[in-house]
């Protein structure tokens, strides 16, 4: 919470160091701790906090959240996954004021369903466009954790997220629709947005053709690759997508980490003294070698974090 507080801070008060802090370097390591232990980022997420709040303070009226609702929030958060990503393009890289409205907004709507549905269930497990990620990089987690967040289980969604091994985009107690276009579709849509490249003096029109346009003709494809793939290996096909997926994001995010690609303002550690360029190349090759065996492995999965015990009275009588 405090670092959610201090960024929010930063952004408004010093807004390079803010953007930086953010889309360099919280942004870029945040897919892969979901890969490892996405009950660590469920635990520390700021909003996730806020979302509890309600609860914590005895405001919250604690609905249940039905099936229904649970589907519509769901696909609600890929919704705006799909049309934020683009917007950092257009607006959210470059304007540290309109980064902090949008994380404001996040978290108010995560207190105001947290006023209102029971826990976790509608904003962590829900409406969140993070939650998408979580689940699609986080079917394999290599930690479980204490759950730091829940002090006990109340039974707030039929499938809890945080304490069901191996919980999935697909197996998610949801429609399939938007999750399979996530799955599908996601490793194009990051190749598309990877791919974008706006141009000063561009009309409003042509940038956003161009922001929207490259990741969503991506997302396209890829999705018509995974539903060929899936009739071939059902099992395995959402796994190999979700680790293209997060394989092409390292792949251009590596140099940018390292200091290594053209614009060094973006690296966490720069490393242009200490390794020669062609170095990039097996830096990739090792960051992309550990994610295939963190993914595809086979053998016990482990959910994100140990289910608290129940609540002695049950909100679903």
């Amino acid at each position: 919470m405090c670092a959610g507080i201090g960024l929010f801070a930063a952004l408004l008060a010093a807004p390079e160091t803010g953007l930086h802090l953010l889309w360099d370097v919280a942004v870029p390591l945040l897919p892969l701790l979901l890969v490892i232990a996405p009950g660590v980022w469920r635990n520390a997420c700021p909003l996730s906090t806020v979302s509890l709040l309600p609860s914590r303070t005895g405001l919250s009226r604690r609905r249940p959240l039905s099936r229904r609702w649970q589907t519509r929030l769901l696909g609600s958060g890929i919704v705006l996954l799909l049309l934020i990503l683009p917007l950092r393009h257009l607006l959210l890289n470059g304007s540290a004021t309109a980064t902090a409205l949008l994380l404001g907004g996040f978290a108010l709507a995560a207190f105001s369903l947290g006023f209102v549905f029971d826990l976790k269930s509608a904003w962590c497990s829900g409406l969140c466009p993070l939650h998408p990620l979580e689940l699609l990089y986080g079917s394999r987690p290599q930690v479980t954790v204490k759950n730091a967040q829940c002090r006990a289980c109340s039974g707030c969604t039929a499938i809890c997220r945080d304490s069901t091994a191996g919980v999935a985009p697909l197996n998610a107690n949801c429609s399939r629709l938007l999750p399979t276009l996530l799955v599908g579709g996601f490793p194009g849509f990051v190749l598309g947005w990877f791919l974008v490249e706006l141009q000063p003096g561009w009309s409003l029109a042509r940038a956003l053709l161009v922001a929207y346009g490259l990741p969503l003709l991506g997302l396209t494809c890829s999705l018509a690759l995974y539903l060929l793939a899936a009739r071939v290996w059902r099992t395995g096909a959402p796994r190999l997508f979700a680790f293209a997926a997060i394989a092409i994001f390292y792949w251009f995010k590596v140099p940018e980490l390292a200091g290594l690609s053209r614009d060094a303002s973006q690296a966490i550690i720069d490393l242009r003294t200490a390794l020669p360029h062609w170095a990039v190349w097996p830096l990739r090759a090792g960051v992309l070698g550990l994610l295939a065996a963190l993914m595809m492995r086979n053998g016990p999965v482990k959910a994100w974090s140990f289910r608290p015990q129940p609540e002695r009275r049950s909100l679903h009588r």
